[in-house]
């Protein structure tokens, strides 16, 4: 019989969040957005596509975990589940 090898690579620390080159998924969506948002409006789209995810980053750092969530609920755009 022959011996099959398998390899996989395992993360080295599964709590961390997924990361394409620098960013996390959801600062690449927020990126994504405003590509689509400046493409869409013809607006000066170089400030906003880097102005956007840097704003978000610096939000993210400063308030708690959720806190995107939470300004969804405060602007009434979805609320709370069971309450």
């Amino acid at each position: 019989m022959s011996e099959i090898a398998f390899e996989t690579a395992f993360p080295q620390y599964l709590n961390a969040p997924i990361q394409i080159i620098k960013w996390e998924s959801d600062e690449l969506a927020i990126a994504v957005v405003c590509y689509l948002f400046a493409m869409m409006t013809w607006i000066y789209f170089l400030p906003i596509v880097i102005l956007g995810p840097w704003y978000y980053i610096r939000a993210k750092k400063h308030y708690p975990r959720g806190f995107l969530r939470v300004s969804g609920v405060n602007l009434n755009f979805n609320k709370y589940g069971h309450y």
